[in-house]
């Protein structure tokens, strides 16, 4: 009944177009990629839907929504682009928050090398904008793709490439608490601070402590140069131990991606293993 009273709530704040509560279009929120949940529905097991999915579009919506949770005991699950392979954004039945709405590109300081963006904007979107700029992000996880900046952050995204990890970049970020707070962590363009960083807090939190927005992230140029090759190796470990010389020997930055025979035939046409 607490869970009617809500969404009926949240029906008048986002509108009815933004609260899903029954149908199929509750299905493609029942799991991540995490791999023990996708081994479940292979071998038959139902994964359950949430509840409920709901699309806030605003800083203030999020707010507000968060709010009308903790007044009927609702408990949520903020959900971004739903690449995480540990279950970092499977809903455990409570209703997820679609963040995708929130993706707009807030402020670009090219004084500062500063990017500040709402947390459901995907990474390969936000790279494109800056690219057309001359800049870019240069984070490439594995997800590249379906990653949205939120989920970077909440699940403590790792590039591939050697300086790229996703707490290098954040200088700070805005987050929704529990009881429907919006504070601000990290030093911003001050680059550091005296005070204790918080970032560390939400950043590999799976949103367990509050629900992240927005971001100020470091920006650097385009390369005017790289170099992008492939190496055939006849096994993993030869693979491996080059990559391991190469970042130890040559200067960075480094991106190395090692693909298994299937990989590298889909991805660079070779029958083999790739670095």
């Amino acid at each position: 009944m607490e869970l009617v009273k809500f969404l009926k709530d949240v029906e008048e704040l986002l509108g009815r177009e933004n609260v899903i509560s029954e149908g199929h279009g509750l299905s493609a929120f029942r799991r991540d990629w995490w791999s023990i949940l996708m081994l479940k529905e292979m071998l038959g097991h139902d994964i359950d839907a949430p509840p409920a999915v709901i699309r806030p579009g605003s800083i203030d919506e999020v707010i507000n929504v968060v709010r009308l949770a903790n007044k009927y005991g609702v408990c949520l699950a903020p959900y971004g682009g739903g690449s995480s392979v540990v279950g970092g954004a499977y809903h455990n039945g409570c209703v997820v928050v679609d963040m995708r709405r929130l993706s707009r590109i807030l402020e670009f300081n090219e004084e500062d090398l500063t990017l500040t963006v709402e947390a459901g904007a995907k990474v390969v979107d936000v790279e494109r904008w800056l690219n057309e700029r001359g800049y870019t992000l240069d984070y490439h996880p594995q997800s590249f793709q379906l990653l949205t900046i939120g989920g970077a952050i909440a699940h403590g995204g790792t590039g591939s490439h050697s300086m790229s990890n996703i707490d290098e970049l954040v200088l700070s970020l805005d987050v929704v608490l529990p009881n429907g707070e919006l504070v601000t962590v990290g030093p911003g363009r001050l680059v550091r601070a005296s005070w204790p960083d918080l970032r560390g807090l939400f950043m590999g939190s799976d949103g367990a402590f509050g629900i992240i927005v927005r971001a100020m992230l470091r920006v650097r140029p385009l390369a005017s140069y790289y170099v992008d090759l492939a190496y055939v190796f006849k096994d993993l470990e030869r693979a491996v131990r080059f990559a391991r010389d190469l970042v130890i020997n040559v200067p960075g930055p480094h991106r190395v991606v090692i693909h298994d025979k299937e990989s590298g035939r889909l991805m660079v046409g070779e029958d083999g293993v790739i670095a």
